[in-house]
């Protein structure tokens, strides 16, 4: 198992719980704090669709 880095150090804890609830095949549920705000700075559906398109035009241009 590896822990990449991450940028909210203290999100940590809840993604180690995670990890091990999960290899535990426990269903402990422990409340995520920091849910809403993760939801919140997610990219919308239309950025995510003017990034699929500068990809598909930047894999076309590659011939991939």
């Amino acid at each position: 198992m590896a822990h990449e880095d991450t940028y909210l150090e203290i999100y940590v804890p809840f993604c180690g719980h995670a990890s091990i609830a999960a290899l535990a095949d426990s269903d402990t549920i422990v409340p995520d704090p920091h849910a809403e705000n993760h939801h919140i700075r997610q990219p919308s559906p239309q950025f995510d669709a003017v990034l699929r398109d500068a990809i598909d035009v930047m894999a076309q241009d590659l011939n991939l």
